[in-house]
């Protein structure tokens, strides 16, 4: 047990690597999806079997 704790403990004090500049820089910018008409398109409909 005491073992798990020290592990617990060295790994809690390890220091985390965050660069965020990195990351914004890779960031792609976002694209605002837009809605498309398809009202005019034939969609599938359910196949519901009573039995």
């Amino acid at each position: 047990m005491n073992e798990i704790t020290r592990k617990l403990n060295e790994i809690k004090s390890a220091p985390v690597h965050r660069v965020e500049s990195e990351q914004s820089e890779s960031k792609l910018m976002w694209e605002k999806p837009t809605l498309e008409d398809v009202s005019e398109q034939v969609t599938a409909q359910p196949y519901i079997r009573f039995t």
